[in-house]
């Protein structure tokens, strides 16, 4: 990681070079853009690498060597068909040699090509509650009262204003369902249902992630861009129509209240994360820094940027950022972790067997002041 890390910072200074002579005049509009694809890509392609969850070390299974196929193989070989005994001539020959001759057996790889799955950070931000309960209730304060002065003697009047509700969270289910053949599964180099548990997991966490950010709260959770407050109070951009501009940068930061503020996290996607790449403020200093060090994020006017990739792209009236304490301002509460469940009966007559894997799980936003998101300009 410490080479990606290197690698990524040189490339953003040179891009930065070329950003500057672009701004002197010295580099057209045509030519800066046209070094800017090029090494976006290579950008891009380094920032996924960062942003991946860390993948377990694989086994690699060996059980008793080569197969028995691969020892006549090697054999055959070295030494000719002539000193091949008769068990490993039957292994080895697919018929009459002047039909077919021996078969060269293939190495079979006990391992899946699986694609990476993008994964929404909000668990690690997050307030993150587990229940035994259907739902949870959380008291909240929802009114202030006001402090008076007074002098000696004064009579003392009622401070009115002062209010408590009541937060309800009640997780909502999500289901895989799978269906496999009993011979697949009797038959199976893998353990098939340890990779089902496995997909299963991942795709669920894929979804839970895509609920955080946009979820409608009907029947799955509410995503920060659903919440009808935040909306409300969201940061309108002043960058011009479709474009993220300084100015939004430091408005959206300056609009959380300081103590929020110190605790505040950036959540974007990599596009809007390569577009403040090129971002100064008015002393000519750039806002965005790359990470450091290996498992730290990169930060944008010193406070950490969460590679979500849930968050729309820039576009006119997209919500395209938000930045707040998250821990105190969204709450998830889990109410039943994975379970699989063998449908053994329910397909038998198909010679299948069926694998439900559920889960309960819900997030709302629970304390609004504390989040806030930006509008790009229409």
């Amino acid at each position: 990681m410490e080479q990606e890390i290197k690698t990524l910072t040189g490339l953003v200074g040179e891009l930065r070079l070329k950003f500057e002579d672009f701004e002197k005049g010295r580099l057209t509009r045509a030519d800066f853009d046209e070094y800017k694809g090029k090494v976006g890509k290579d950008i891009d392609d380094i920032q996924t690498k960062l942003n991946r969850p860390p993948v377990p070390a694989q086994v690699v299974v060996k059980e008793n060597g080569p197969s028995v196929e691969m020892k006549a193989f090697e054999k055959m070989n070295r030494r000719g068909p002539q000193n091949l005994n008769a068990d490993e001539v039957k292994v080895l020959q697919i018929g009459d040699q002047t039909l077919g001759g021996y078969l060269a057996p293939g190495e079979y790889v006990r391992e899946i090509i699986k694609g990476i799955i993008l994964y929404s950070p909000m668990r690690s931000y997050a307030r993150v509650r587990t229940t035994t309960a259907s739902f949870i209730e959380i008291p909240k304060k929802t009114g202030a009262s006001t402090a008076k002065w007074t002098y000696e003697n004064e009579a003392k009047t009622e401070t009115t204003g002062i209010a408590f509700g009541m937060e309800k969270l009640e997780p909502q289910e999500m289901y895989s369902l799978y269906k496999a053949s009993k011979k697949s599964l009797d038959d199976s180099a893998f353990n098939l249902e340890e990779e089902i548990r496995l997909d299963a997991s991942e795709q669920q966490g894929k979804l839970e992630g895509t609920g955080f950010i946009t979820g409608d709260g009907i029947g799955k959770p509410e995503g920060i861009l659903s919440n009808a407050a935040l909306i409300t109070a969201k940061v309108a951009g002043a960058g011009g129509s479709g474009v993220l501009g300084v100015a939004d940068i430091f408005a959206l930061h300056y609009s959380l209240p300081a103590v929020y503020a110190q605790n505040g996290v950036w959540l974007m996607n990599r596009l809007t994360e390569k577009a403040c790449m090129l971002l100064k403020d008015t002393n000519n200093f750039y806002l965005w820094m790359p990470s450091l060090a290996t498992g730290q994020p990169s930060t944008l006017l010193g406070r950490p940027i969460a590679s979500t990739p849930d968050m729309p792209d820039i576009a006119g009236g997209a919500y395209a950022m938000a930045f707040g304490d998250f821990q105190r301002g969204y709450t998830i509460v889990d109410r039943q972790a994975m379970e699989l469940q063998r449908l053994v009966e329910l397909y038998a007559e198909a010679g299948q067997i069926g694998f439900i894997v559920n889960r309960r799980v819900t997030g709302r936003v629970t304390l609004s002041e504390a989040i806030k998101i930006l509008a790009i300009q229409s």
